[in-house]
This record gives structure tokens, C-alpha cells and sequence, in this order.
């Protein structure tokens, strides 16, 4: 159905708490989401532990290996953040990421 509003008047809109508000609420949100991949691979005894980082620290939502153990299906989120809507409904990236090398290849969606 087709909803009018009168002249003058305001269409209501939806109220959240905790929504970002400033500049500060954005550098805080992203300094706290940032994260960053790691491939750990564990010796006998932890003697030779090895740590690797995979991609670029990003705002991670989630990932998947593909089912040969070569790539990475990466979402994460990116800026502009926004103040009016809660942080599932920020702008997202997809990527895929091998899991050897070191540059990702460009975005796919």
C-alpha cells in the first residue's frame, strides 16, 4: 500500500540505541572490529610454532575456506560508516583470498 504524508509533516522513522554519532563513535567501532587472519601452524612440543598473516587487517564478518584449502571467501565491512542504521547493515565487501601469496585478488562483489 502507498502511504502519503501530509505537507509539513514527518514520516516516522525507526529509533535505535547505540548507533554511532560522531567521528569518535566511528574511530572507536573500527579500531575494535579491525582483525586480522592468521595461518598458525603447530610443531610437536610447540617448539617451532609458525604464524602467518593472511590478507590485510580488515573489519572481518566472516570467512570460509574453499573446499580445496586454497582460497578464502572473506566479507567484511567498509567504510563510510553510517550513524542512521545498526552496524549489520553497514556497506560490505566480498573477497577472495588465496591462502598462499601475499595480495589478495580485487573484490568480487
Amino acid at each position: 500500500s502507498i502511504q502519503e504524508c501530509s505537507e509539513g509533516g514527518t514520516a516516522p522513522s525507526r529509533t535505535y540505541q547505540d548507533l554511532l554519532t560522531d567521528a569518535h563513535d566511528e574511530a572507536l567501532f573500527e579500531h575494535y572490529a579491525t582483525s586480522q587472519l592468521v595461518e598458525l601452524t603447530l610443531s610437536p612440543q610447540n617448539k617451532d610454532n609458525k604464524e602467518r598473516e593472511i590478507g590485510p587487517p580488515r573489519m572481518l564478518t566472516s570467512f570460509v575456506t574453499s573446499p580445496d584449502g586454497n582460497l578464502l571467501l572473506v566479507d567484511f565491512l567498509r567504510a563510510p560508516l553510517s550513524r542512521v542504521v545498526l552496524y549489520n547493515r553497514f556497506a560490505m565487501s566480498v573477497e577472495v583470498w588465496p591462502l598462499r601469496g601475499d595480495d589478495p585478488p580485487p573484490p568480487i562483489a
